[in-house]
């Protein structure tokens, strides 16, 4: 089974995304992945954007830049590594 966390450390590993990514590029495909999966949490998290520029709060603007930035990029990453077929699970 799954080893959900490590013996140095009781920080769990989270593992189990890495399974939901591949089982979901495996099914349905990269393109897929990238509108649907990668393309609701980005709408997500401009929507949140929107409504602070709105409220003229521009600090959490920018943290939800630097946020959006650092999730969106890690998403396509990881899908490209599972679509490439470079990253093996434990």
């Amino acid at each position: 089974m799954w080893n959900m966390y490590s013996s140095d450390s009781l920080a769990p590993r989270f593992i189990i995304f890495k399974y939901i990514i591949r089982w979901y590029i495996e099914h349905f495909g990269i393109a897929c992945y990238i509108t649907i999966f990668v393309g609701v949490i980005f709408i997500f998290l401009i929507r949140a954007l929107v409504i602070n520029v709105k409220r003229k709060e521009f600090d959490r603007v920018l943290m939800l830049i630097i946020f959006t930035s650092i999730v969106i990029g890690g998403l396509l990453g990881v899908g490209m590594d599972f679509y490439n077929n470079n990253i093996d699970i434990p």
